[in-house]
């Protein structure tokens, strides 16, 4: 397990719409000598964007080793190269160095179960309340849908007296009605869980859904009783919250912020694609994360350096399902 201090609860300020139930989630080359990192992880051995090859089990410390070992690669290509583009690959190799979160196994079974648990405590602490996950069909493979998955498997398990007072909403449309009619918004909380969120585009466009679906069956009321759940929150997503305003879906947009209530948190990104967003053990799924090694790759290439160099393990998770 995770080396991290005692738990604790930060109260929002009173300009502040959020809550961080855990502690700050340090950058990885911080936590090599406190976390052992011992959970096996599939992962491919992939050489670009397309090139899969066969899959295999390894550590998670043996996948950071190859981590940091790779970004070495890189850096010792690019240190006689004084171009621009050398400049900016060894620019590139140590932020993601010195800055890339990691979300480990372990990292993230603590991070469901403490947002779980949050829920467990509404409902405890009101009787007859309910609540709702809200999954984006177009989201329900993805992290949003596998996030509350693991997260009802979890309540299940461990309460299932309340299994009649959690439902799911947006997967289902033939539910979907039923479920929204029945729900008394002052004694329900309606859920959007994920990881976490880079740009904040596709938590927008589920928000914007989630707005949709409500008001098909005229009750917008139920706005006022929702809140994003992440299992990294950035410190200005803190501080923010999430707008539900979005091009994509302008007539269901409205301007008033989601509240956030996220496990652990994360520095702001200067430029969500400038440099390292956060990665994890499940998969390697954002699109900055990814593009930023793929470049490196194409670096060494180029360079006709160790041509054959496979893309680190940390950019070729097997997803989980």
């Amino acid at each position: 397990m995770s080396e991290f201090p005692d738990q604790h609860t930060q109260p929002p300020s009173p300009e502040r719409q959020v809550l961080v139930l855990g502690t700050e989630l340090l950058p990885l080359v911080d936590r090599l000598g406190h976390d052992d990192f011992s959970a096996d992880i599939t992962v491919y051995d992939r050489y670009d964007m397309f090139a899969y090859g066969s899959e295999r089990s390894v550590a998670e410390r043996e996948l950071i080793t190859n981590y940091f070992d790779y970004l070495s690669t890189v850096s010792a290509a690019a240190s006689d190269d004084h171009t621009p583009k050398g400049q900016t690959i060894q620019e590139l190799t140590k932020r993601f160095a010195n800055e890339t979160v990691y979300l480990s196994v372990a990292d993230r079974e603590q991070a469901v179960k403490g947002l779980a648990d949050r829920q467990v405590e509404y409902l405890d602490a009101r009787p007859g309340s309910r609540v709702a996950y809200f999954v984006r069909q177009h989201s329900a493979d993805k992290s949003q849908g596998l996030l509350t998955g693991e997260t009802l498997s979890y309540l299940h398990q461990n309460r299932p007296d309340l299994a009649d007072r959690i439902q799911v909403l947006g997967v289902n449309p033939d539910a979907d009605r039923g479920i929204i009619q029945a729900l008394d918004a002052a004694n329900t909380k309606v859920v959007l869980l994920d990881d976490w969120s880079v740009s904040g585009g596709q938590l927008k466009e589920s928000l914007a859904a989630m707005r949709g679906l409500v008001s098909r069956y005229d009750r917008l009321d139920l706005l006022d009783t929702t809140e994003v759940n992440l299992l990294i929150a950035r410190a200005d997503q803190v501080q923010d919250g999430f707008s539900q305003v979005t091009v994509y879906e302008e007539d269901n947009a409205i301007d008033r912020p989601a509240p956030v209530v996220g496990y652990f948190s994360t520095p702001a990104l200067t430029s969500p694609y400038e440099g390292p967003t956060p990665t994890g053990a499940h998969s390697t799924v954002d699109y900055g994360f990814d593009s930023r090694i793929l470049e490196m790759q194409r670096y060494l290439d180029d360079r006709d350096y160790k041509a054959d160099t496979l893309l680190p393990q940390i950019a070729s998770i097997k997803k989980l399902s």
